[in-house]
């Protein structure tokens, strides 16, 4: 029997195509393209829990298409959520020295009056990331997935470029420090109603 709506993660091998990594890597690479802070919430990044470069990428935008495709071929196949829409995506850039540790995406809570109008009651229920990087070009930068039970998931596929790696937002899940390279990847998230 197959684990449905409490599966931690769920992994689609070679996603996106080396080509479309490829591409979604010369729009992070634009002249001015990279930030060291996310305009969500407005508020700057605590360097003590992450380290990175990213830049957001609206809606319309069409990683974001991509990104909205994966999670909903996920989601109909695991968890079945009630998907509203996707937030935003992410292009995220780790240098040496960089990392994410231990967070949930689900801790801004419910989207009120100060957010988007489109996001207003809505919270994160799935993520998706996908390394876009290859393998070789870094080491360390693990994803990796902490259950409820403190089990952590260290999948090598994680590291794969261009594979989907779709879980539930509330999943404790981190980036560990890089060691030499740089790592890349896209990150988006899927909003909903709260669960019931």
């Amino acid at each position: 029997m197959k684990l449905q709506r409490n599966q931690i993660y769920h992994l689609q091998a070679a996603a996106l195509p080396v080509a479309v990594c490829q591409a979604i890597l010369d729009v992070f690479n634009e002249p001015g393209a990279a930030e060291v802070h996310s305009p969500l919430r407005g508020s700057r990044v605590d360097e003590a829990i992450r380290r990175s470069a990213v830049q957001i990428l609206e809606a319309t935008h069409w990683v974001c298409g991509l990104m909205r495709h994966l999670c909903d071929g996920a989601n109909r196949e695991i968890w079945k959520y009630d998907i509203t829409c996707l937030q935003v995506a992410q292009l995220t850039r780790y240098d040496v020295g960089g990392f994410f540790d231990w967070h949930k995406d689900t801790e801004d809570g419910i989207y009120g009056d100060e957010e988007r109008p489109e996001w207003r009651g809505l919270v994160r229920k799935l993520s998706i990331i996908v390394p876009l990087s290859p393998t070789d070009a870094y080491a360390g930068g693990n994803f990796e997935i902490k259950d409820e039970y403190g089990y952590v998931w260290k999948d090598p596929s994680f590291r794969e470029q261009g594979t989907g790696i779709v879980f539930p937002s509330r999943q404790l899940h981190r980036v560990t420090g890089i060691e030499k390279g740089e790592r890349s990847s896209v990150v988006a998230w899927a909003l909903g109603p709260p669960l019931r």
